[in-house]
């Protein structure tokens, strides 16, 4: 929503700037509450991968929010901000650490998983038919204006 904002009006909204602030400071927040909780565990536990990389997200996200916060005072940042905000997509990777035990989520994962192949044939399938059936229209409308030539406007 931020960047189709941006994009259409040309400036960032204080709203979303605001809601990133917050969630990061939430984020923030919780990973020193896991770091005390859990300790050197923490760091070499059995879930040492996802709490490394949680690590290198809330990073990303406060190194963001330094380099917005210098482009927007007039600091020329632009090309390490747009190569940081690419960072943003792997945030989407914290829903699957938070949903990686749930059974019903981890079937759908492998049924989709599995489907692929016939994902593939189906959508395959379905563009021959719209090509077939466009090329057929395209041949009785071309046919249409070859045998009436006086009845089409143009």
């Amino acid at each position: 929503m931020e960047t189709d904002y941006t994009a259409t009006v040309g400036e960032v909204n204080s709203s979303y700037v605001t809601a990133t602030l917050i969630l990061n400071l939430w984020y923030v927040c919780e990973l020193f509450i896991r770091i005390l909780a859990f300790g050197w565990e923490f760091f070499a536990g059995e879930d040492w991968k996802w709490n490394w990389f949680d690590i290198f997200m809330v990073s990303s996200s406060l190194l963001d929010m330094l380099l917005e916060s210098m482009l927007l005072s007039g600091l020329s940042a632009s090309r390490a901000v747009r190569s940081i905000r690419l960072f943003r997509v792997a945030r989407v990777l914290r829903v699957v650490r938070m949903a990686r035990g749930v059974r019903e989520f981890r079937k759908m994962v492998f049924s989709l998983a599995s489907s692929i192949t016939t994902l593939v044939w189906s959508l395959l399938l379905i563009l021959f038919v719209i090509f077939c059936v466009g090329v057929f229209v395209t041949q009785t409308a071309s046919d249409h204006l070859r045998d009436f030539p006086g009845e089409h406007p143009d």
